[in-house]
């Protein structure tokens, strides 16, 4: 594998969605709303290939005997325009899982979520006898630049 082959996005059902493939009969998309099933020539081939690990090209390789690139491009730009599957940039390779499915969940595009909420900072204040700690913490666990406020300080 080449260093450009590397670079690029990687494909795979958004996080929050659990796959289980019915060989022969096509996929189930588990989350917490339902269950989406997919149907149709090739998806119970394919589907247990996006799993975020393989980009475009990769995913033609690995296609089973029989399945042509073009159909498996037409398979994932229907998944896609259906909103089932997440293009995963080089950049989140490190993400955590969960990060990821809270945000694909809320149908966010994680990668701009996650640059938007690592971009700024973020002041917490508790109220009354709230501690503000374990706020805290998950916010900088998220990749925030959180801060205790200062009950004094004037508001940004």
């Amino acid at each position: 594998m080449d260093g450009a082959a590397t670079m690029a996005p990687r494909l795979g059902f958004k996080h929050h969605l659990r796959v289980e493939v019915a060989p022969g009969k096509g996929a189930y998309l588990f989350d917490e709303r339902g269950v989406t099933m997919l149907k149709g020539p090739h998806i119970d081939a394919l589907a247990g290939l996006l799993d975020g690990t393989r980009d475009l090209e990769n995913l033609f390789e690995a296609a089973p005997d029989g399945i042509t690139p073009e159909q498996v491009a037409a398979i994932v730009l229907r998944l896609s325009e259906a909103g089932l599957l997440a293009v995963r940039p080089p950049e989140l390779a490190g993400a955590a899982p969960a990060v990821l499915a809270y945000w694909e969940a809320g149908g966010l595009d994680a990668a701009a979520a996650i640059t938007a909420v690592t971009a700024g900072s973020v002041r917490v204040s508790g109220v009354g006898a709230v501690d503000p700690a374990a706020t805290l913490a998950a916010l900088r666990a998220a990749g925030a630049d959180a801060h205790r406020a200062d009950p004094l300080d004037p508001p940004r």
